[in-house]
């Protein structure tokens, strides 16, 4: 079982942590987020090998998180994955099968007058859908940028484990 996020919010959140933790590299930081789609691009275009071998790449927190969860037959090793929009109203029922979770809680939340969706353009959205199409599909998010957060199933994605 895993958590992910809907690639949108999860790459415009990552963009604009490290903008403003002055992470991003000079040549980056001038190109803006169109920019540092270009570099994801990159990562993913160079480092199919080292995703497949999970190796301590640099910048592996970039890859598609269905990266992380594929077995080496090319699977996905996992029974569920909830999205992380409706983890808060799952979250009792997921207690049952994780008896040792706490309540759920959000430890680091910040409020902002922005969203991480302020900064997408027509062109950085087909861009990030281009990058991350399969955590698309395989985790059952729309690709319509306009579409509710929220995935229009409330029940996890299941994957065959056999």
């Amino acid at each position: 079982m895993t958590v992910v996020r809907n690639p949108y919010d999860r790459v415009g959140s990552m963009y604009l942590y490290r903008h403003r933790a002055n992470a991003l590299d000079i040549a980056t930081a001038r190109q803006g987020f169109a920019g540092y789609l270009d570099m994801i691009a990159d990562i993913h275009a160079q480092g199919a090998a080292a995703r497949a071998q999970k190796t301590t790449a640099p910048r592996k927190f970039l890859w598609a998180q269905a990266d992380w969860v594929r077995l080496a037959d090319g699977r996905i090793g996992l029974d569920a994955a909830y999205h992380l929009e409706t983890l808060d109203a799952r979250w009792a029922g997921l207690r049952e099968h994780i008896p040792a979770a706490a309540p759920l809680e959000h430890l680091k939340k910040v409020t902002k007058p922005y969203s991480a969706r302020d900064i997408y353009t027509p062109r950085t959205i087909a861009r990030v859908a281009e990058i991350f199409a399969e955590d698309f599909t395989v985790f059952g998010y729309d690709f319509a940028f306009d579409h509710p957060k929220a995935p229009t199933v409330d029940s996890p994605v299941t994957f065959q484990t056999s």
